[in-house]
């Protein structure tokens, strides 16, 4: 939820004009992405309530999910009113892009949430994924990337993985030299130790045979 208050924010209070994708959320676990739907679903509905009780409108904010089993009827009718908030794959977020209809979706992206990424760092989806989210640079250039993961590790290695690097364009003696630079990432990690307390409760039973 953290990873998406700030966007809410931005969504709530019309900083980001809504009607087009601006929250990509990424998770290579479908069924993760449903009660990420649903976990949604529930604050931004509260919110809602919250507002028009003080007589205030706020953007209406759609929450959608996109898999393999997503209908033809469903994908269609995305792509004409696009959700605010699109929870994916990274399979299915490469088939849209592949697509020029369903891409256009992705142009005006301004966040991408990348969860569970140590399932995926060290292993073909991870470079499948990454590969995705730079062709998105090219639909939507600058969006922040936020990774997420409660046992990765090392967390150096899987930034620089997350962050990637970007052209650098460099004129000397007429003429254009490229070179590509690691982008800047910063790192937040919980050093919480949580305590647990166990009690144990019941009636009182006397020994009997």
């Amino acid at each position: 939820l953290i990873a998406f208050l700030w966007a809410i924010n931005q969504l709530v209070t019309g900083s980001w004009e809504p009607g087009k994708v601006r929250v990509l959320y990424i998770s290579p676990l479908k069924a993760l992405n449903t009660d990420i739907r649903e976990n949604l679903l529930m604050p931004l509905d509260e919110l809602q309530k919250q507002f028009l009780s003080e007589k205030i409108r706020i953007p209406e904010i759609k929450v959608q999910t996109r898999s393999g089993d997503t209908s033809s009827s469903e994908r269609r009718i995305m792509i004409k009113r696009p959700p605010e908030i699109l929870i994916t794959t990274p399979e299915s977020l490469n088939l849209i892009i592949s697509s020029p209809i369903a891409r256009s979706m992705l142009t005006g992206l301004k966040t991408v949430i990348l969860d569970e990424i140590h399932a995926v760092a060290s292993n073909k989806r991870g470079s499948y994924l990454m590969t995705a989210i730079e062709r998105l640079e090219l639909l939507s250039k600058g969006f922040q990337r936020i990774a997420l993961s409660a046992t990765v590790r090392p967390l150096e290695t899987i930034a620089a993985f997350v962050g990637g690097s970007e052209m650098v364009i460099k004129k000397e003696r007429n003429k254009k030299l490229l070179s590509y630079s690691p982008r800047p990432v910063k790192i937040v990690s919980s050093t919480m130790i949580k305590k647990i307390r166990i009690t144990v409760e019941g009636d009182h039973f006397d020994n009997a045979d």
